[in-house]
């Protein structure tokens, strides 16, 4: 496959991602909110389905944000890459996005052996969210090819050194001496677009049931962690938020 096609059938495949998550996400909140009515004497809360609405448009503009970073970033890379004889012809010139995980028929099936991979499926969830959810928060890379659906598990990102410098720099502006600085860099974690999405990364990465992720209350649970003093944030002027952590949250949990 040429370069230009290629990059262009990525750009797609990431369009069609987040517009298939942001309609499922929408669908799913329209419904949530009429099922609710349709069984409580209360009036429909329409301006809380205004937030949530508004919530869902600021995280999809997020995860289109960042599939278009990473795209940036593999691109750069992508020279460096061996080709792997054991990766389907149709899907070899995606390799470079990371480990083969295997070829599926839908996103569904995908999604349950990935689950799988790391805990027991439950016969509850909804196995499409799983998957799209997993392609936009750059667990896994997604693409269909013939019919079929490849995925790729990309390398883990350390924060990036630019990150790094910019998040030195606003220490430094806010006038925190050089000892505190250092401190404080020894326990950067990343520039986010939010606490939120921190903490959506950061529990994800637990043993925890994907039914019960996806119930969690993550800008909530951001907030917590603020406050407990498990993170704390640097706002960039420049846009999105750096953050710290002091002490695991994870570890306080059982």
């Amino acid at each position: 496959m040429e370069r230009r096609r290629r990059l262009q059938a990525e750009i797609e495949r990431d369009a069609r991602v987040t517009a298939a998550g942001f309609a499922h996400e929408l669908v799913r909140a329209a419904v949530t909110t009429l099922e609710r009515a349709a069984l409580s004497e209360a009036p429909v809360d329409t301006l809380a389905l205004f937030e949530q609405v508004d919530a869902l448009l600021a995280r999809f503009r997020a995860h289109h944000r960042d599939l278009n970073d990473a795209r940036i970033v593999r691109r750069a890379e992508r020279s460096q890459h061996e080709p792997d004889p054991s990766v389907p012809p149709a899907a070899r010139p995606f390799a470079y996005h990371g480990t083969y995980f295997g070829a599926f028929p839908d996103l569904e099936t995908f999604a349950r052996d990935a689950v799988a991979s790391v805990r027991a499926p439950n016969q509850y969830l909804d196995m499409l969210r799983v998957a799209l959810d997993l392609h936009l928060r750059g667990e896994f890379w997604t693409v269909e090819q013939g019919g079929v659906v490849h995925a790729f598990a990309p390398a883990r990102q350390e924060p990036k050194d630019s990150d790094a410098a910019r998040a030195r720099e606003l220490l430094v502006a806010r006038g925190d001496d050089p000892a505190a600085i250092e401190a404080a860099m020894a326990t950067y974690a990343g520039k986010f677009s939010s606490t939120t999405e921190f903490a959506r990364r950061h529990v994800f990465k637990m043993r925890v049931p994907m039914w019960l992720l996806m119930h969690v209350d993550f800008a909530t649970l951001a907030y917590q962690w603020a406050i407990e003093g498990s993170i704390w944030p640097i706002h960039d002027p420049e846009g999105e938020v750096h953050v710290f952590v002091r002490r695991d949250p994870r570890l306080e949990w059982p």
